[in-house]
């Protein structure tokens, strides 16, 4: 709404948008490999976020940033992605054997793992600009109370999974998450009443 509205992207990385991408497909992947594919919400739920994803991306290619100066690939994303499938690659091998594979397990791994490290060039953006525009950063809240949200989740199956290293994997990623944008939570809360909250 944000990019439509002002016609550009100031202010949003591109490479965090690129790696939520995909995520996005990672997550379609376990999708269909799990029980939820036979819930009707769960359709209606990953369908729109499929259709949105790539909406957003098609907008961070229309409409570039107005500065001149372009982001940099500073925390490359080809090495956030292959650490992020080898991460989730290594935490699915339960027993240590290829046997218990699970390729299900293993795309929501990597989902949550690309989620988490997608912020850091969304946060290397904010800190180098100094200030965040309200719509964004009110995005950027809303990302952290679902994080917040699913690391309860996660909880809620402590007693069932403790003993498996992919769970644990699945709730470091999330409880990180929500430790890189805490900081940017308070100064948001902090400066609510401004179109421009202050980051540095």
């Amino acid at each position: 709404y944000f990019i439509s509205k002002k016609k550009h992207s100031e202010g949003i990385s591109y490479y965090s948008q690129l790696i939520n991408w995909v995520a996005s497909y990672f997550r379609l992947i376990y999708f269909l490999l799990s029980p939820f594919k036979t819930y009707k919400l769960f359709w209606i739920e990953i369908l729109f976020s499929l259709v949105v994803s790539n909406f957003l991306f098609y907008l961070m290619h229309k409409y570039q940033k107005l500065s001149i100066d372009h982001e940099k690939n500073y925390f490359d994303y080809r090495i956030i992605v292959l650490a992020s499938v080898t991460l989730g690659f290594l935490s699915n091998l339960e027993k240590y054997s290829l046997n218990e594979f699970r390729f299900g397990f293993f795309a929501i791994r990597v989902a949550g793992t690309l989620e988490c490290l997608s912020t850091l060039p969304q946060i290397r953006l904010m800190r180098k600009e100094k200030f965040v525009n309200f719509q964004i950063g009110f995005g950027l809240l809303m990302m952290v109370f679902a994080r917040f949200i699913r690391v309860g989740f996660w909880v809620s199956f402590f007693t069932y999974f403790r003993d498996r290293s992919g769970y644990w994997m699945l709730v470091i990623t999330d409880v990180i998450h929500v430790i890189l944008l805490m900081d940017f939570a308070y100064y948001f809360v902090k400066y609510r009443n401004t179109q421009m909250i202050p980051y540095d």
